[in-house]
């Protein structure tokens, strides 16, 4: 059973997280509406704690807009969130490669 101070940790831990995907999905906002609205609606589901559905809209998205590289790594934080890691690891790995200055 965890202790009170691990799970206080984790606790930070995914509030920090939380922060960094929104701090940095400002920097990779598009100018497209439909875009925005379907981040938007991404960001909204992550924000209500809903990941599952946002990973699956995540990836609706992406069959339409597969080189985003904001909801690729979107894409990577919710996957590292759900403990698909190896998913998480393809999606950073694939938006490190793609756009290296980043």
């Amino acid at each position: 059973m965890p202790q009170k101070n691990e799970c206080s940790n984790i606790k930070n831990l995914k509030g920090f997280l939380l922060f960094i995907l929104l701090s940095l999905s400002t920097f990779f906002l598009t100018n497209e509406i439909y875009a925005a609205d379907d981040f938007k609606s991404i960001m909204q589901l992550i924000e209500k704690g809903e990941k599952e559905k946002a990973a699956q809209q995540i990836d609706q998205y992406l069959k339409t807009n597969p080189n985003d590289p904001q909801v690729i790594f979107i894409k990577g934080v919710v996957n590292a969130e759900l403990g698909k890691y190896n998913e998480a690891i393809q999606a950073f790995t694939y938006l490190t490669e793609k756009h290296p200055s980043l």
